[in-house]
């Protein structure tokens, strides 16, 4: 074989292996030792290194970040507002993150009005800490997670509980005199954000 070096001392061996009995060992490149197994074909036996196949080796498991690291929680309750909620006035301030909620995702930033999908567990005027932070960034740098990233939060107010405008689902087949005509109004919260943390404004 390319790449092994056997000698006549190193072919002595007694035992057993994989294959038939064990025929020593031969050194490989870095200084390994690669078992030697008799194999029999047509009445002849032959010595072939004791090499398994990809299949049959022993990898150690992938580690999955989130197993490592934890799932962070989608949100955390952090108190609330006495009186009704008043949207902040001054500077913008250049900071965005990609917030995950609901299995959706929503680019946001400080001030901005996201309407999500609704949440009965939330009051009005109840404060949120999202903690599923997909990608934060700023005018100077963006950090991306894999596939969170730690050690970040947006804050966010909810604002009010609706529904939606309704919308008009009409259905017909030719011919056949049918029709149908069904309305559906989406329930929402509307959730106000106050702070992205975890990066430094520019």
């Amino acid at each position: 074989m390319q790449g092994t070096r056997a000698t006549r001392r190193s072919m002595v061996g007694e035992g057993k292996g994989r294959g038939g009995l064990l025929g020593g060992w031969i050194e490989a490149r870095g200084g390994a030792r690669v078992e030697l197994v008799r194999h029999y074909k047509n009445e002849k036996s032959f010595y072939w290194p004791n090499i398994k196949k990809h299949w049959e080796r022993e990898e150690p498991p992938a580690l999955d970040a989130l197993e490592v690291l934890g799932m962070p929680e989608e949100y955390v309750k952090k108190g609330a507002f006495d009186d009704k909620y008043k949207k902040p006035e001054g500077k913008e301030i250049k900071v965005f993150a990609v917030v995950e909620l609901g299995g959706k995702q929503y680019k946001v930033c400080p001030n901005d009005l996201v309407f999500v999908d609704s949440r009965a567990d939330l009051e009005v005027n109840e404060i949120i800490e999202c903690q599923r932070i997909l990608l934060i960034g700023s005018k100077d740098e963006t950090i991306i997670g894999r596939p969170y990233v730690p050690n970040t939060s947006v804050v966010a107010v909810v604002e009010s509980q609706f529904m939606e405008a309704k919308k008009i689902v009409f259905k017909k087949k030719r011919r056949s005199n049918y029709r149908r005509h069904n309305g559906f109004r989406q329930k929402l919260t509307r959730l106000r954000i106050l702070s992205v943390n975890g990066i430094e404004a520019s």
